[in-house]
């Protein structure tokens, strides 16, 4: 593990930080830095979880359903007896019927249905499940330019993540937007104090990431958050671009028809920034 050499010349320094005991470390949150600590000691650190979403009407829906279904059994049992009215101030998941999640768009009626279609529907977004990208036999036809670029993207941080086996998302409610951005995040203090291994494990991690995960059409909006703060949050380099947003802008690349559907990610492309050169610059490898 290298030493971070900018901090502990705040620390052990002739810098006032390291006289005074105390250093402020400006545009850095509380999670960062928890990490950081943790990857100081460990050598690797924990990524953030993801977000279930649940939309509320359903909820509202299943919690008055165990109302309904409460009373009637209460009246089967009690014919004279009047309805009593359960008051129940909130419902947890694990408290809900048997009923499929509350959905994200209009597109399922079961829980089979909607598992199915999220597995199709993963397979169309990517076309391939796995770091190896998709299987091809010897016979079979020529590997297209998307799958070349993904090819290029799977390949283009070195592995130092300890732990490279990832969960994928299993469905459009889960909000990846923080998991993204705790690496991301981290990768950024990592790069302003010259922390190299630890910028190196969080492209590693980013990337792994990434590469499971599925991109639903609800979903797009957490790639171009990534994509924001990305470009947002690191500097234009003279003849050689940032590792984040080399990484980034490569994924987007492979994956720019769902995206397009963003009012927010063609907003990002219509402002000052080097959004569109660089995007311009991977398209073009898609290109026959």
């Amino acid at each position: 593990m290298g030493q971070p050499d900018a901090l502990l010349a705040l620390v052990n320094g002739d810098m006032a930080e390291a006289h005074e005991g105390r250093a402020w470390l400006e545009d850095t949150d509380e999670e960062t830095f928890i990490r950081f600590g943790e990857y100081l000691y460990t050598g690797d650190y924990t990524p953030a979880e993801p977000i279930i979403l649940l939309a509320h009407p359903q909820i509202e829906q299943e919690s008055n359903d165990v109302k309904t279904q409460m009373i009637l059994e209460h009246d089967a049992i009690n014919d004279n007896s009047s309805p009593i009215t359960i008051e129940a101030p909130g419902v947890r998941i694990d408290q809900l019927p048997e009923a499929p999640f509350a959905r994200v768009s209009d597109w399922d009626n079961s829980r089979s249905k909607k598992k199915k279609r999220e597995k199709k529907q993963a397979r169309a977004v990517l076309s391939w499940d796995s770091d190896e990208g998709p299987e091809t036999s010897k016979t079979g036809p020529p590997r297209s330019k998307r799958e070349l670029l993904w090819d290029e993207f799977i390949e283009s941080t070195d592995t130092h993540d300890r732990d490279p086996r990832r969960s994928s998302n299993e469905g459009p409610c889960e909000d990846y937007r923080r998991v993204f951005l705790c690496h991301a995040q981290l990768y950024v203090f990592a790069d302003k104090y010259d922390i190299r291994p630890l910028s190196k494990l969080s492209l590693s991690k980013l990337r792994h990431t990434l590469t499971r995960f599925n991109l639903y059409e609800e979903r797009k909006e957490d790639i171009v958050e990534l994509l924001k703060y990305c470009y947002a949050n690191t500097p234009d380099r003279v003849g050689m671009k940032d590792k984040l947003r080399a990484l980034v802008i490569k994924y987007v690349a492979c994956v720019v028809e769902i995206l397009q559907g963003s009012e927010e990610f063609h907003l990002l492309l219509g402002e000052a920034n080097s959004v569109s050169s660089d995007l311009t610059t991977e398209l073009c490898k898609r290109l026959d």
